[in-house]
Parts: C-alpha cells; sequence; structure tokens
C-alpha cells in the first residue's frame, strides 16, 4: 500500500522574507533561484547561469544596480568603456557605428577626451543590454550575436539587430526572447 504524501506547505513565520525571489550572485557570478520544495519543506537552490550574460553586463560599466546605470547614461559614458567593450568582441564596431554613433563622432570624442552624449551613452546601454538578454536567452555569446543579425519571422522578417534604434522595437526583440525562454517557437 503506497502512502501519500501530505501535500500542506509550511507557512513561512510573519514578518520573514519571501524565499522566492532571486538571490544575489553567488561568489562564482551565477544567480541563485531560491524555492521552498511543496513535499518537505526544505529550500531548494537552483543556479542560473545565464544570469551570468546579465552579470558581465553590469560588470563593463563597473556598475551595481540599474540606478547606476542610469546615473552612468545621464552624465555620459567615457569613451574608455567603448574601446573596451569594442575591443573585447562585446559588440562588433559596426553595430555600434550603426545604432549608437558614427566612427567620426566618435574619433571626435576621443581626441577631445569627452564622454558619450545622453542619449549616444542610452543607445550604447541598450544595445549592450539587448546582447546580454539575448545571450542570457539563448545560452551562448555566438548563438546570440548570430540570432541577433538573422531576420526573425516574429518579428515580420527584421534582424533584431536592426530594431535597436528605438525603445519600442528593442521592447519588441525583447518580446520574442521572453518567449523564446518560455519555450515558444519565435
Amino acid at each position: 500500500m503506497a502512502v501519500k504524501k501530505s501535500s500542506t506547505v509550511k507557512r513561512p513565520k510573519k514578518g520573514a522574507k519571501p524565499v522566492s525571489a532571486p538571490k544575489k550572485a553567488s561568489a562564482k557570478g551565477a544567480l541563485k533561484d531560491v524555492t521552498r520544495s511543496a513535499a518537505s519543506g526544505k529550500l531548494v537552490v537552483k543556479e542560473r547561469a545565464a544570469g551570468a550574460a546579465l552579470q558581465k553586463f553590469f560588470r563593463t560599466f563597473d556598475l551595481g544596480s540599474e540606478l547606476e546605470l542610469a546615473e552612468h547614461v545621464r552624465l555620459g559614458i567615457p569613451t574608455e568603456t567603448v574601446d573596451y567593450v569594442l575591443g573585447s568582441g562585446i559588440v562588433e564596431p559596426q553595430v555600434f557605428y550603426d545604432h549608437v554613433a558614427p566612427r567620426r563622432t566618435l574619433s571626435h570624442r576621443k581626441g577631445t577626451e569627452r564622454r558619450l552624449s545622453p542619449e549616444q551613452s542610452d543607445r550604447f546601454a541598450r544595445v549592450l543590454r539587448l546582447h546580454a538578454r539575448a545571450e542570457e536567452a539563448l545560452g551562448d555569446a555566438d548563438r546570440a550575436a548570430r540570432w541577433l543579425k538573422k531576420a526573425n519571422r516574429a518579428l515580420n522578417g527584421k534582424r533584431p539587430i536592426d530594431l535597436l534604434s528605438t525603445d519600442a522595437g528593442t521592447r519588441a526583440v525583447e518580446k520574442v526572447l521572453g518567449r523564446i525562454e518560455h519555450g515558444v517557437y519565435s
């Protein structure tokens, strides 16, 4: 005769923080999801390696939060950061020149030791964020780069990279990436 396990869930103590929220990065840099097992009532920790892409995005700017990123964008991102990103291959130079600032503008800003404008900084952060988001959804930087350059039926045959110039286009690409993460064919 099989013993049926009780499906009751132990309630957390009053005033306790919920355990289903993602925890901060571990020593390895991966994000962790902490949930409570319904069967045993014990905490279960699952690492999300895909969170490493977003961690890399924040490390690029040496940031800890979205608010710090907003402040960097408002002040203008230093051209040294652009050099680092372009030199490390996180973003291809042509993508930067097409969607953020032309090559001449960048070289002029480097020559006068000026930062990117807030508008250029916002576009740069958008491109980096979407690259990190694609890497997170697809699991690999190379796959993400290929996906961003390939025409997509869910985007009416447009390439995701071509939609990064506007906030609305970026949101459309992010929605498709969300669908991919949830297993919906896109």
